[in-house]
């Protein structure tokens, strides 16, 4: 199936989900898979004197608190070098966070109406979705290999942002312990376009 009929968004809250069989017609969205699209942007990617870094990311079309737009600095990723590759991390750590603030504020807020593959569930699938393969590869590949060969590549070296990485799985494994099911969905980057222009934006103020 396309990627673009894999998600969908509700027109009564405006959050974006992954589609399913029950998500016809469109008022009836189920919201039991949040969506959230992340993006992290760098220009002048890694020099010590003039890159910035930038992260975006959306989990809706309705409404501007459902869009951030926030330039690196120290306060978030302190004294490191700023590069695209944390920026990418850094902005699939906030979207989870996003995604645990707005959990509740959907179609169950919003006086919308719940698709019967809805009701009764307690919608605790998270889908962080972003055009990094670095980031998917990272978590769900590599991730487990480095720890199991002491924190070392296979070359023998420490990975580089192991950091970051060690952040975004223990906040994984935070909410999988509290019934959360967290997937990592990597995407061409046409069809992450908004968490993308939100990135750059933020490179530029």
């Amino acid at each position: 199936m396309p990627i673009d009929r894999l998600q969908t968004h509700c027109e009564f809250c405006g959050r974006y989900y992954l589609a399913c069989c029950h998500c016809e017609p469109a008022s009836n969205i189920c919201h039991a898979k949040k969506v959230v699209y992340t993006d992290g942007a760098c220009s002048n990617n890694g020099d010590d004197s003039s890159a910035i870094s930038a992260i975006g990311g959306t989990l809706g079309d309705a409404y501007l608190e459902y869009n951030w737009s926030i330039k690196i600095d120290d306060s978030m990723d302190y004294g490191q070098r700023r590069t695209s590759q944390r920026a990418e991390l850094l902005a699939a750590i906030e979207g989870l966070r996003h995604l645990v603030l707005e959990d509740d504020n959907d179609c169950r807020s919003a006086g919308g109406h719940l698709s019967q593959a809805s009701e009764g569930t307690d919608g605790s699938f998270y889908v962080v979705a972003t055009d990094s393969e670095y980031v998917v590869k990272g978590v769900t590949q590599w991730y487990p290999k480095w720890q199991r060969n002491g924190w070392r590549t296979a070359g023998g070296t420490r990975p580089t942002n192991l950091d970051l990485f060690r952040e975004l799985v223990e906040y994984v494994e935070d909410l999988e312990k509290n019934g959360i099911t967290v997937k990592f969905w990597y995407i061409p980057r046409r069809y992450n376009r908004e968490a993308d222009a939100l990135a750059t934006a933020a490179t530029r103020d």
